[in-house]
């Protein structure tokens, strides 16, 4: 245990909350991606859509 300021704490708990910040980090950044890609093939879709729309008038 480490002493800051008359408070203990445990350095290992530490480093395990800094590993789970690092691995909800990573989880938000796939997160991001997958909505990003989401996003990209809603556009493709509707544009497909609206493609086979023309071909049917």
């Amino acid at each position: 245990m480490a002493n800051a300021g008359g408070r203990h704490y445990d350095l290992s708990a530490d480093n395990r909350i800094k590993q789970e910040h690092e691995k909800v980090q990573e989880v938000v950044g796939i997160m991001r991606d997958n909505v990003s890609r989401v996003l990209e093939r809603e556009a493709k879709l509707a544009e497909i859509d609206t493609r086979a729309g023309e071909l049917l008038m």
